[in-house]
């Protein structure tokens, strides 16, 4: 077994608060929506959960049909991406092993700031139940976590977005008081994300 590695990702955490209707409201008008949802953001949040997933990818149920492109079953055979398996396990080992070495083990660590209130506490247990090593966020005191208000155009998809930075606003005094944490990083890491509004706002 090869020794871990980890990818940190440095950047933001928020949590979505997405309103969709049937078109954006134009300025000064009220419009009646048709859904609300509140989901899991922040460009660091969304880059930590796609590189867990593509680092673990899940083997296939075995009760679940063939995806299209991935699995097809012609002649009494299982063909995999070019392969030919005799079984839908063989053809599960496959279509999972293509990813990875299976000797080697990814860790994925966030590195950001919350809040101390319930939205911080929420965006800290999703993503340690998504996969994500949380061990790098930083819990600010008496702050609010950074909230995203989106509205989606239900036809075109098209959204617009405001945002609070909260925590993510405290990064200068995070990085000259919590040193060790970053050490932790830079030591430990095979490689290292960070986003461009994080240098934005820990240089002032």
């Amino acid at each position: 077994m090869i020794a871990p590695k980890t990818i940190s990702i440095i950047g933001g955490l928020d949590l979505d608060l997405i309103i969709i209707a049937n078109r954006l409201p134009n300025g000064g008008e009220s419009l009646l929506a048709n859904e609300y949802l509140e989901a899991l953001g922040g460009k660091g949040a969304n880059s930590a959960i796609a590189t867990y997933r593509a680092c673990h990818r899940k083997p296939m149920d075995m009760h679940d049909p063939p995806q299209v492109g991935q699995v097809d079953e012609v002649d009494n055979a299982i063909h995999v991406e070019g392969k030919i398996a005799e079984t839908r396990e063989q053809a599960s080992h496959i279509a999972t092993s293509n990813s990875l070495d299976d000797d080697v083990e990814i860790n994925v660590r966030i590195v950001g700031a919350v809040g101390d209130e319930k939205y911080g506490e929420r965006l800290y247990v999703e993503l340690k139940e998504s996969g994500v090593d949380a061990s790098g966020i930083i819990t600010v005191p008496n702050t609010q976590s950074s909230i995203c208000f989106v509205i989606v155009d239900n036809y075109t998809r098209e959204n617009r977005c405001l945002f609070t930075l909260g925590a993510t606003a405290t990064w200068k005094k995070i990085i000259s008081s919590k040193w060790k944490i970053l050490h932790m990083v830079y030591d430990r890491t095979s490689a290292l994300l960070k986003w461009r509004y994080i240098r934005k706002w820990s240089s002032r």
